[in-house]
């Protein structure tokens, strides 16, 4: 016998290869990637030898025969003579069996049957843990030495929430391994009675109540910490990098550098008074002394520097503090809105990367800094775009120090057009509250454009000597726009669609027609082709022009909106072509296109017509509009809907933010069931014994891990989101129990697909119908699309369109479909949004699938495009209070949650049937 890395497929095909599939056989199936084989002793040296040239990693075993195999079938009669000796009984229990994959039957006769052929049938083991894991079971113990089954489990399974339990994982492991194996399953929620363990010893089990509480600071060698991480008052400080002191021999301004050394030696003197002082306090305790009363420390002596000026025909603000440590004072902002200590900040850490300090927090910062440095009425906020766009841009503590610096005399001198404004609340006053209200309803329809001009004469004129690049395979279509463009003067080249082959295609260029959204091909322009449109972007063209046909699924439109946004000085636009015209036609409105006016981002060509897809307010008509059809409630458009106790509802996108909104409203409205899929496990194993339970925001539950010590800043940031995630699920689940519904809530990846078909599968079958789904995942990773990794594009990208794919695979397999199918868009499909492209286009295509669907199946299907929310309670959603007061700073109003469930609820009883995309926003953009 001889084992093998690889899948009883994979297996059974190079046997067959081999012309050995009649002499050796798969005898275990044992994990997805793992195989045993089975046979005659040269019969298995041979497939050893044919497994190992295909690229797999095979084995030897040895054993004393081929077990499972036809060469041990003689012994399967002779072992069901000795087994009708003895006594058999129907298990009392579930037990699966080996042979067949699935549970004993209860009939004796039955189960002897089954344990002789299992000497010659092959081990189905794979099947057996996944006939285990469909029936319930999530938690395997492994009883005997090694731990070789509970691998194979954890192979099986994967990311799917189980725990697998070795009891003897080594030789050593003795009573050690056994009670810490005990410890895993009672702490997986598995009853365990430990006083039996001490039935007859002269030990006693702990008491509960004598656990001694968390102490109140914390030592780790030379730093004394409050328990949220904290320095103690008047104790030691970590030392803090001092920047910018010249070395000897540097060439600098004196002045400064006098400034500068006078910096640190008071920085090393306050230093020595803290470690004398402290050395003092050590010794009086040790004699019996009371340690002398702590005075406040003391503030170093400013440093000169210009007084800040009134601001902004306002009230002047405070004088701002002279002679501060511009980078102290940023790192201490920093540490307090992200909850970190400062000694974990670093001035050269990556503000994003290490920190997941995003560009709206940093806007905030900014805001806070302002006001610390320049006076409580001063708010770095109300500078002009350009320049908070700029210091919003820099990475670390260091650079906005540095950004700072150099504009310090700026900022504070007198102007005639002052840059900053004083509408922001001063230090130490709590921002208003984020308020929303209801939305509007928006449909999106074709509004007519202004004809291209005909590539004539005066065409000839505008492209005579321009410079063009056609981003193409070699199609007709794109001869045809070499040829046209050539016979008009131009210079036009044809490069190809991957970037290695653009690479010979240098030096500047006045427009680009990239045709890669009309291949053809299963492999979408997006999000394959990102890194070919950031470069051809970078170039600066004039214009880029990037055709697609009706059916076109990858998003486009919502990618060049935003493009469009960030690219100012390029006309980026997607041109529907009509896919019945020959291919010299459809690049003659292409050239015109380059020709045309305006800055459309999409254009729609129909026999010739141009036209836009605008959006125009479209309010509910009767029952609505006449007060016959909702309830505040929104029990009436339930009732419309056909929802009640027995209807179930899925809801793809977690228990979180708006998706949970609209779990309760259902709950409240129709008392239905309702299934939620997500990707946070609602347990991590530890039953959330170690979560810190006084913290219950982002920052707090940072400090508090921080305090642990460790963990690195990624770390924590995973395991805070982590605990919030879980804590949020949890609370909706409660909720919505507490409404009078029903909801589960099921751990997923809803990118697989084989995980989604399992469980709308799973559900279906459980109650015998799914009512309703609504897709509303989606993670958000804003970045300028000339910084954006492909690897976070895709990811955010994935999880929109992938999931919404997966999911109406899935249910294309039902029995029936769903009465109603929604899809949770964004406006940043509509409108595009600055940073985010891969959003836009996420959204975007996941209107265009929903389109496909409803066209395809009949079915109501409907993707609303949401504005955003306000923030309120436990569920926040994506924007939360700082991404929703820079929203309310740009004048951008927010949805209020109970008005924006309701109006989904109207939207799909009293909508228009054949209506397929809605637009719900509050300020209309």
């Amino acid at each position: 016998m001889a084992a093998a890395v690889a899948s009883a497929e994979q297996v059974t095909r190079v046997l067959a290869g081999a012309g050995l599939a009649e002499r050796v056989v798969v005898a275990n199936h044992n994990a997805p990637a793992q195989s045993v084989l089975s046979g005659p002793r040269d019969a298995v040296a041979e497939a050893v030898d044919a497994l190992t040239a295909a690229g797999f990693s095979v084995r030897p075993l040895p054993v004393a025969c081929a077990f499972h195999s036809p060469l041990v079938a003689g012994a399967v009669s002779r072992f069901a003579e000795i087994l009708t000796a003895y006594s058999v009984r129907g298990p009392e229990f579930p037990v699966w069996a080996n042979l067949t994959g699935t549970r004993y039957a209860g009939d004796p006769a039955r189960v002897r049957a089954g344990l002789a052929e299992q000497i010659a049938a092959p081990v189905r083991f794979a099947d057996q843990i996944e006939a285990m894991y469909d029936a319930g079971a999530r938690i395997f113990v492994e009883c005997g030495p090694g731990t070789v089954l509970t691998g194979l489990v954890g192979q099986i399974l994967g990311d799917r929430p189980h725990v697998a339990v070795p009891f003897e994982p080594r030789p050593d492991a003795g009573l050690r391994g056994h009670l810490e194996a005990l410890a895993r399953l009672a702490a997986a929620g598995v009853p365990v009675a430990p006083a039996r363990l001490f039935s007859g010893r002269d030990t006693a089990l702990a008491d509960p109540a004598a656990v001694p509480e968390r102490p109140g600071w914390t030592v780790d060698g030379h730093l004394v910490r409050t328990a949220d991480g904290r320095p103690v008052p008047g104790a030691l400080r970590p030392a803090r990098r001092i920047s910018g002191i010249p070395r000897a021999g540097e060439q600098t301004n004196e002045a400064t550098t006098i400034g500068e050394r006078e910096e640190l030696l008071r920085e090393f003197l306050r230093n020595s008074r803290e470690m004398l002082a402290a050395q003092r306090d050590v010794l009086l305790g040790y004699f019996g002394a009371p340690p002398a009363p702590q005075a406040a420390p003391p503030t170093p002596e400013p440093l000169p520097a210009p007084a800040p000026a009134a601001l902004a025909a306002a009230p002047a603000p405070a004088p701002a503090p002279v002679g501060v440590d511009v980078l102290a004072e940023v790192l201490a902002v920093i540490a307090e809105r992200t909850g970190y200590p400062v000694e974990m900040v670093g001035a050269e850490s990556d503000l994003e990367a290490d920190l997941s300090v995003d560009s709206i927090k940093r806007t905030e910062i900014a805001g806070e800094l302002g006001r610390r440095l320049l006076g409580s009425g001063a708010d770095l906020r109300s500078l002009p775009d350009a320049d908070l766009e700029e210091l919003t841009r820099e990475r670390t503590a260091a650079g906005i120090a540095d950004w700072l610096r150099a504009r310090a005399k700026a900022l504070v001198d007198p102007d005639p057009a002052p840059a900053l404004a004083t509408s922001a609340p001063v230090a130490g006053e709590s921002p208003d509250p984020l308020t929303g209200q209801a939305p509007h309803r928006y449909l999106l329809r074709p509004a007519p454009l202004d004809p291209a001009p005909v590539p004539g004469a005066e065409g000839a004129a505008q492209l005579r000597g321009k410079r063009f690049l056609i981003v193409a395979d070699d199609t007709p279509l794109a001869r045809a726009l070499v040829t046209r463009l050539t016979a008009l003067g131009a210079h036009a080249a044809r490069g190809g669609p991957d970037t290695a082959q653009l690479a010979g295609h240098t030096g500047p260029v006045d427009g680009v027609l990239h045709l890669g959204a009309l291949a053809g091909t299963e492999q979408q322009l997006l999000p394959a082709k990102l890194t070919v449109l950031q470069e051809l972007l970078l170039r600066g063209p004039r214009r880029l022009l990037c055709p697609r046909l009706p059916d076109d699924t990858s998003g486009l439109d919502g990618f060049v909106r935003t493009a469009a946004r960030e690219y100012p000085d390029t006309v980026v636009r997607a041109v529907e072509l009509d896919p019945d015209e020959p291919a010299t036609e459809q690049a003659e409105a292409l050239v015109g296109e380059l020709l045309a006016p305006g800055r459309e981002p999409v254009v729609l060509r129909t026999f010739g017509v141009r036209r836009a897809p605008v959006p125009y307010e479209s309010p509910l008509g009767p029952p609505v509009s006449s007060g016959a059809g909702p309830a505040s409630s929104g029990a009436a458009a339930a009732a419309a809907l056909g929802l009640g106790p027995e209807s179930v509802v899925v809801l793809a996108g977690g228990a979180r933010g708006i998706t949970a909104r609209f779990t309760l409203a259902l709950a409240a409205a129709a008392r239905c069931r309702v299934e939620l899929l997500g990707r946070t496990p609602l347990d991590d194993g530890t039953g959330g014994h170690h979560e810190p339970a006084h913290a219950t925001d982002l920052p707090a539950l940072r400090a508090a891990l921080a305090a642990r010590g460790g963990l690195s800043t990624a770390e924590i940031d995973r395991e805070a989101g982590r605990v919030l995630a879980r804590r949020e699920i949890a609370a909706t689940l409660a909720e919505v129990h507490g409404a009078g519904g029903r909801a589960r809530y099921r751990a997923l990846d809803l990118r697989d697909a084989e995980a989604v078909q399992q469980a709308v599968k799973e559900t279906y079958a459980t109650y015998g119908r799914i009512d309703g789904v609504v897709h509303a995942a989606g993670v958000i990773e804003d970045r300028l699309l000339a910084e954006k990794d492909p690897v976070s594009f895709e990811r955010v990208y994935g999880t929109k369109v992938d999931g919404a794919r997966a999911l109406l695979s899935a249910l294309r397999r039902l029995p029936q479909l769903p009465a109603f199918t929604v899809m949770f868009g964004s406006v940043a499909a509509v409108y595009g949004n600055r940073g985010q492209a891969d959003y836009a286009a996420a959204n975007d295509a996941l209107a265009r699938l929903g389109r496909l669907w409803r066209a395809d199946t009949g079915s109501r299907t409907v993707t609303v495009h949401w504005g955003p929310w306000a923030p309120a309670g436990a569920h926040g959603g994506m924007v939360g209070p700082e991404l929703g007061r820079e929203y309310a700073r740009r004048g951008i109003k927010l949805i209020d949650p109970e008005e924006g469930v309701l109006a989904l609820l109207r939207e799909l009883a009293w909508g228009e049937p054949e209506t397929d995309e809605v637009i719900l926003t509050a300020s209309g953009r």
